[in-house]
């Protein structure tokens, strides 16, 4: 399955391109880090542009892991330069709330590697996933596994353990018995605070940060104009106090997420991670798509596609939703 909307994809081409320039600076000039970001934000919706984010700064650099390997080079290239979309699916919510928690099993038969297991990704249209796995008969030892979501074995569900029912749309991949070739298999990998591949995710949830009090600020916009645009009586909704003080107060608390986010791009190392950021972001994302759902319901206005797709479910999905990255950060902090 392509990617679901062509101007994305020419987006996500476009965005390769970029993080291409400038991917061989030890450290990206901030301006042009926020500046995409920006541009991302301004252009396509929340559900369409946080899977472009994740794929730039969460995939791109993962991909490293699986490179000098033989058979592989043509779906690497298809996804540096945007020709097929990946996710994470390294963030499915467990009862630990934890990454390591939500590796898939892995068994080793030959050079072959056999997964078993279920993972959620963020991003319902894409075509290939990064899963962390870990051995059977060695538990602690994890590894990446690059996957394409339409190969043997793997059903795309709505919900958990739903392989009866597949979905193309959904946003649980069950395993069962999926084949991974040895040039789709990482070396191994340490997720502990500090260690290289750690560091790639917690870059990666300094960008989300900024993207997710960036659609938080839209969302709280969407608030106000639903608010001066319904009326009861001859009357506007924008003048109920009740109502303007609590968007108020959410409004200034992004404007400080935001600005957080943006200290952090123009800040050396060592810097406040990324993950603490995110998880305020993400909370605020969260406060402010569920804000906008109650007001547009609460006042009776007809909603369009635009405000479904702001005010939608995705916000807690994204990165594994509030509760994992809270967790992920407290770990980081050791809380």
């Amino acid at each position: 399955m392509a990617y679901a909307h062509q101007s994305d994809l020419d987006l996500l081409a476009s965005a390769a391109k970029f993080a291409e320039s400038y991917a061989e600076r030890e450290t990206p000039a901030p301006h042009l880090v926020i500046g995409w970001i920006e541009r991302i934000v301004a252009t396509v919706n929340l559900g369409r542009g946080m899977p472009i984010i994740e794929h730039i700064v969460g995939v791109l650099p993962t991909l490293r892991a699986f490179e000098g390997r033989a058979h592989n080079a043509a779906a690497l290239e298809a996804l540096r330069r945007g020709k097929r979309l990946a996710s994470l699916g390294l963030f499915t919510p467990t009862p630990e709330f934890s990454w390591i928690a939500a590796a898939v099993p892995r068994m080793t038969r030959g050079d072959q590697s056999i997964l078993t297991g279920e993972v959620r990704i963020g991003s319902v249209p894409s075509d290939w996933s990064v899963l962390l796995t870990n051995d059977i008969e060695q538990p602690e030892l994890y590894r990446l596994a690059l996957i394409a979501n339409n190969q043997s074995g793997v059903v795309r569900a709505r919900s958990r353990g739903n392989s009866q029912t597949a979905d193309e749309q959904g946003d649980w991949l069950i395993l069962k018995g999926v084949v991974v070739e040895p040039s789709f298999l990482s070396d191994p990998v340490a997720l502990s605070p500090g260690a290289t591949y750690w560091q790639t995710l917690d870059d990666y949830a300094g960008v989300f940060a900024l993207a997710a009090a960036l659609y938080a600020s839209q969302a709280v916009k969407a608030v106000r104009a639903a608010l001066r645009l319904a009326s009861h009586g001859g009357k506007l909704f924008n003048i109920s106090q009740v109502l303007a003080m609590g968007t108020t107060e959410l409004e200034v608390q992004i404007q400080f997420a935001e600005a957080a986010a943006r200290i952090y791009f123009q800040s050396e190392p060592p810097r406040t991670p990324g993950l603490v950021l995110a998880a305020g972001a993400s909370r605020l994302l969260g406060e402010a798509t569920q804000r906008l759902r109650h007001i547009v319901e609460l006042v009776g206005m007809e909603s369009d596609s635009s405000l479904d797709e702001l005010s939608g479910s995705l916000s807690s999905k994204l990165f594994g939703g509030v509760l994992l990255i809270e967790s992920e950060a407290a770990r980081t902090l050791g809380v």
